[in-house]
């Protein structure tokens, strides 16, 4: 499962055009990634910065439950 997660995160980190999409963890937070160079993942963890801070959120990767694309404003 951790693997099918990581394969599509990099789908939808490398999709040309680039579509906004949302992660969401197991805590029921949610994180709009409106910019595919705003997260990085790795093996166990995916790295989240948020837009216009200087903070950033760890996310395990067998803590995300879904990834969906966002809706066009």
């Amino acid at each position: 499962m951790a693997e099918s997660i990581i394969e599509t995160l990099k789908e939808f980190l490398n999709a040309e055009p680039f579509v906004p999409f949302q992660i969401t963890a197991t805590n029921g937070k949610h994180y709009d990634v409106r910019d595919p160079l705003g997260v990085a993942v790795n093996r166990s963890q995916v790295f989240y910065c948020f837009p216009r801070s200087d903070r950033i959120a760890h996310i395990r990767i067998q803590e995300i439950v879904s990834l969906e694309t966002l809706q066009a404003a």
